[in-house]
């Protein structure tokens, strides 16, 4: 119940502070870019572009909005309320998460009917672990000046692989790389969304363990 909870409340904040606006804006821009290319490289430029939805979008928002709450004091109201750490990083990124998977959504009509099931999956997948990135260096950033620089060295370590499998250019021993991994899923590979879960569990373990620390830091108790 808790976490229904916290979903529903981190959906209405993104609505209320236009985060879901941007993504409206982005899939807009995106449709005309689509609408734009010739049909042979329709497909090619789509997955491109989904590739981007969680990776800088997922990351990059969230870290926005970590940002937001800490200027407005949200999580020293947290550390005192009966929500575990884990509720909140569960909410905030599935709410990230579900947002990118509506934009890819929308974004597929150009694909094949073949590789719509896998995309999806693998962009609710991917989109769940970067906005879990992009809490964490949310949690370690006490500014914006801060976040950039951390931010961008995340997806840098973490889309580059990616970019190169869409290219054809990855190494085989970079299969395993969660970027990799995802840009295989928006290709249709029905098993990548599946062999990313381990790289998710990883990250919402760390996250929420940071998370953790930072609420009790800040008065709270370890729930």
């Amino acid at each position: 119940m808790r976490l229904t909870a916290l979903l529903r409340a981190d959906l209405k904040f993104l609505v209320r502070y236009g985060f879901l606006a941007l993504y409206a804006l982005f899939c807009l821009l995106y449709l005309l870019i689509l609408a734009a290319c010739p049909a042979g490289l329709r497909e090619t430029v789509c997955t491109f572009l989904v590739f981007t939805d969680p990776a800088a979008m997922g990351l990059f928002f969230m870290g926005a909005l970590l940002l937001l709450e800490k200027s407005q004091r949200v999580l020293p109201a947290l550390a005192v309320s009966p929500a575990p750490a884990w509720a909140y990083v569960c909410s905030k990124a599935l709410a990230f998460a579900l947002a990118g998977t509506l934009v890819g959504a929308v974004l597929s009509v150009f694909s094949p009917a073949e590789v719509l099931a896998p995309r999806l999956l693998t962009l609710l997948t991917g989109g769940f672990f970067f906005s879990l990135l992009g809490m964490t260096a949310g949690l370690h950033s006490g500014s914006l000046n801060h976040f950039i620089p951390l931010s961008t060295a995340l997806e840098v370590l973490f889309c580059l692989p990616g970019l190169l499998g869409l290219l054809g250019m990855l190494p085989g021993w970079l299969s395993w790389h969660p970027g990799a991994l995802i840009a295989a899923g928006l290709r249709g590979n029905p098993a990548a969304p599946f062999l990313l879960l381990p790289w998710v569990a990883a990250a919402f373990a760390l996250t929420a363990r940071t998370a953790g620390r930072r609420l009790t830091d800040m008065g709270g108790v370890r729930l």
